[in-house]
């Protein structure tokens, strides 16, 4: 079955505030313990079981999406690709740096919040990581372009989309980087210039970067960029009151 991009996201969507809601419930109780290493690695434990299913969930749904970009453009079955690993001891990493918090008495609720950010980051990015990997020979792929379908998008992210399907490899495309906690982003296989899942939000964007950074270069050019977005977000959200 053909999956667009609007159902891909709302799939996406729905994984990731099921999986919020669950870790939200888990912590939730130990707001105002005291925890213990151990008990700290049971409960790590629990989230990664959480997220892993999750995880699954969100490659599934990407690789329904990948068949159907790649059907469109091929005759041919499009190639195999295994859901990438996970381990325990990667999740436990990316949550190192809550550790304090969480596990000392009374944790601020943001603190929870953040851990359900980065743990629906880590459950998305098997969605992402089964996109970029589909494709083993990339002489039928022109590149990968970024794409966020629920916008607004943060200034960084929107630089990322402005640059369009230049994305040659697994690496550039996201793969081994880190994609931020609360981003809704898509990396999206692009098999013709002249259309692709996307291809509107990143003339906007590739428009918004030429204007905003006008006379601008380096670390100049950037931040004229991302004053451009936050002025955007703005003007957006009066027009919307």
């Amino acid at each position: 079955m053909a999956l667009t991009m609007n159902q891909y996201s709302n799939k996406q969507a729905g994984i990731v505030r099921r999986l919020a809601r669950a870790i939200l419930k888990l912590l939730s109780p130990f707001r105002a313990q005291t925890l213990t290493d151990q008990q700290y690695t049971v409960l790590i434990g629990q989230m990664y079981d959480l997220v892993d299913d999750a995880r699954r969930e969100s490659a599934k749904a990407a690789r329904e999406f990948f068949d159907s970009q790649w059907n469109a453009e091929f005759d041919q079955d499009p190639p195999d690709v295994d859901l990438p690993a996970y381990r325990t001891e990667w999740f436990e990493a990316a949550m190192q740096p809550l550790k304090p918090q969480l596990t000392s008495r009374n944790s601020p609720r943001d603190a929870i919040h953040r851990a359900s950010q980065i743990a629906t980051k880590e459950a998305e990015n098997g969605g992402r990581r089964t996109v970029i990997r589909a494709v083993d020979d990339n002489s039928r792929l022109i590149g990968w372009a970024r794409y966020d379908p629920e916008p607004p998008t943060c200034g960084f992210c929107l630089m990322l989309i402005s640059r369009g399907p230049v994305y040659k490899t697994r690496r550039t495309a996201g793969d081994q980087q880190l994609w931020h906690p609360g981003c809704t982003c898509k990396a999206v296989p692009v098999f013709s210039r002249d259309q692709w899942e996307g291809r509107d939000q990143y003339l906007d964007a590739d428009r918004l970067w030429r204007e905003a950074t006008r006379g601008w270069s380096g670390k100049n050019a950037i931040n004229a960029f991302r004053r451009a977005v936050e002025d955007k977000h703005r003007r957006d959200l009066s027009v919307a009151a």
